[in-house]
């Protein structure tokens, strides 16, 4: 019998300390410290519009690719990660976990070939404008793009001339925006 996504998410958040202890993924310390992490990457799902394809860029310690992977088996991912270690954890996650639908590419973002998945994430990776650079390939109108952003949002937005909603959970911020303002 296979594991519920409950299962899966407990199993994910095991997993990643198991393999903090050695690498240094996380500042989670615990399971309950993990699901946290794990909670604030599913929050957002109710404010994006359905997708079928996710681009995770500067997956980490899998946040919040995974949690969204385990949770929308029907949608695939690829999680865009170039270091090594990190890249391996998340690799070994996808198989123990056994999720089909997930992809590691260990590459940054800027080294690869465009194609237009329906969302893009990414948390806490580079200021926005840069990033919104880097992922403009990538983008058509039909794109969301969804970053885990915290305090200094409005400072990062001041002259960016792009159409966004942002949703406010707590002190994290949810930036969402519509592709074709990228």
């Amino acid at each position: 019998m296979g594991r519920d996504s409950k299962q899966l998410l407990e199993d994910y958040a095991r997993l990643l300390l198991q393999w903090n202890t050695t690498h240094s993924l996380t500042a989670a310390k615990n399971v309950s410290e993990v699901m946290v992490h794990i909670h604030d990457s599913l929050e957002p799902l109710a404010l994006l519009e359905p997708f079928a394809t996710c681009m995770d860029v500067g997956s980490g310690a899998g946040f919040p690719a995974i949690p969204m992977a385990i949770m929308r088996p029907e949608s695939h991912f690829w999680l865009i990660e170039p270091l090594p270690k990190k890249a391996s954890f998340l690799q070994v996650a996808v198989i123990e976990l056994g999720l089909c639908n997930v992809e590691v590419c260990r590459k940054k973002v800027e080294q690869l070939e465009p194609f237009f998945p329906d969302l893009i994430t990414s948390r806490a990776l580079m200021k926005t404008k840069e990033l919104l650079e880097h992922l403009r390939p990538f983008v058509t109108e039909a794109t969301q793009v969804l970053l885990f952003k915290g305090e200094r949002l409005e400072e990062e937005l001041a002259g960016l001339k792009i159409q966004y909603t942002i949703e406010q959970r707590g002190t994290r911020r949810y930036l969402i925006i519509k592709g074709a303002t990228v």
